[in-house]
């Protein structure tokens, strides 16, 4: 789990998203899963994923311009 939580937020904060927002969000989601989550849901959930990046970006963050402004 040390992945998805990082160290104070800062995998979050580094790719651009809410780690609060985006923790609460993987945790909502993970019972979902079931017992043996697939590797493409589990990819689904990392911050890097478009669908979390738009979900949970926050606007004008440097990961976000860098992304998507650039």
């Amino acid at each position: 789990m040390a992945p998805l939580a990082g160290q104070d937020g800062h995998m979050q904060k580094a790719n651009g998203i809410e780690p609060f927002a985006y923790l609460q969000h993987v945790l909502v989601q993970l019972p979902y899963f079931g017992k043996s989550p697939s590797h493409e849901d589990l990819e689904a959930l990392m911050p890097w994923a478009p669908d979390i990046q738009q979900e949970h970006r926050i606007p004008n963050s440097d990961a976000y311009v860098k992304t998507y402004l650039d």
